[in-house]
């Protein structure tokens, strides 16, 4: 007979897992260490999560919806379009990094070091990607909007991420991420963008 799921045993085990992840990454964490900070058996466990993958999804999905949910109501608030990308780009890039004890990372390296472990899904990244290219379309010109009709743009700007968010675990900000988030900023809104200088940005007109 198969053992019925009670809620409350498996928001012990998130978090308690939220608790070990914070404080030895993924690839240390052990199910048996989450079992016992939880205080269930390690086979009990994998009745509710049959990998530490899976286990880690279960709390990545509702923290990055989360964030989302965050940065479009922080969006809405910004009337002008250049300030407006630019924050979604910066959240992106600098503010979701840093989240809580720089949880991306600790996604990042779920995945890198689990290979094919668990059932992985697109599912959650494919609905990111497509909220946040509304956000970008949103403060975009028609013309160039129609430009980034699909979600390859977002998806960029993820895979940025990901590599943003390990940076930051090993050295913290990178030191050129306003210049980044500057140009990136610059050549989605058309206007080009060129670095004289250490952290100098000149923006100069291109054609739609």
């Amino acid at each position: 007979m198969a053992q019925k799921k009670k809620a409350s045993v498996r928001d012990c085990i998130l978090e308690s897992a939220r608790r070990e992840l914070a404080q030895h990454g993924f690839a240390a964490t052990t199910m048996r260490a989450i079992a016992r900070r939880a205080d269930v058996s390690t086979s009990n466990l994998y009745v509710y999560f049959p990998s530490k993958l899976d286990l880690l999804f279960a709390i990545y999905d509702p923290w990055l919806r989360e964030q989302i949910d965050m940065l479009e109501r922080r969006a809405a608030q910004i009337n002008d379009p250049h300030a407006r990308l630019r924050a979604i780009i910066a959240t992106l890039w600098e503010d979701f990094p840093a989240a809580d004890g720089a949880f991306g990372n600790t996604f990042v390296e779920g995945l890198a070091v689990s290979g094919r472990e668990g059932s992985y899904s697109r599912s959650l990244l494919l609905w990111a990607e497509e909220r946040i290219s509304q956000l970008v379309a949103s403060c975009l010109p028609e013309a160039r909007a129609a430009h980034f009709g699909n979600t390859a743009l977002a998806h960029i700007l993820f895979m940025a991420f990901d590599g943003f968010a390990v940076n930051y675990m090993l050295v913290g900000p990178s030191r050129r991420l306003e210049h980044c988030i500057d140009l990136m900023t610059a050549l989605l809104l058309g206007t080009g963008a060129t670095q004289q200088g250490p952290g100098d940005v000149v923006v100069k007109a291109m054609s739609p």
